[in-house]
């Protein structure tokens, strides 16, 4: 499913040869950056019935912040699963304290941004930026209204 190079249309580059993944695997299995600074959770996404992979959905965390990147294999695009593990996986990375969600997200990216908007991100400048409260699930998922610019400055 990653070896598709449809899913760099956006993002540049190509897929990740065998060896090159296998490497990048390693990197991020301890969960953490070198220095510590950052927090790294990847999980891949399965079919339900099937168990078959179908995508990927990341975040990395630096203190209150967490940035959600989330990839779909072509064939199951259009389906609700992209939304679906995105939705997943703020819910359960808001548990932890984090209270600012971000998504880079390319500007011509037009599925991607509506992922984006339909787990209440306010995209923005080919980001998305959205306030979250620290204090439930239910408030986490609230429709945000009116946000024009990010609250803080991306790094």
């Amino acid at each position: 499913m990653l070896d598709d190079p449809e899913l760099h249309t956006f993002t540049g580059g190509s897929p990740m040869t065998l060896d090159a993944l296998e490497k990048w695997i390693e990197f991020v299995v301890p969960g953490h950056s070198p220095d510590g600074g950052e927090i790294w959770k990847n999980w891949v996404v399965r079919l339900r019935d099937e168990g078959q992979a179908i995508g990927t959905v990341q975040a990395t965390i630096v203190g209150d912040e967490a940035t959600l990147a989330w990839t779909i294999g072509s064939a199951w695009q259009g389906h609700g699963y992209a939304k679906e593990a995105a939705t997943a996986v703020r819910l359960w990375v808001a548990t932890s304290g984090v209270v600012w969600f971000r998504a880079e997200i390319h500007p011509e990216h037009e599925a991607s941004a509506a992922v984006a908007r339909s787990i209440d991100h306010a995209v923005l400048y080919g980001r998305a930026w959205v306030r979250a409260s620290k204090t439930s699930a239910t408030e986490v998922m609230r429709p945000l209204r009116g946000i024009s610019s990010p609250a803080r400055p991306i790094r």
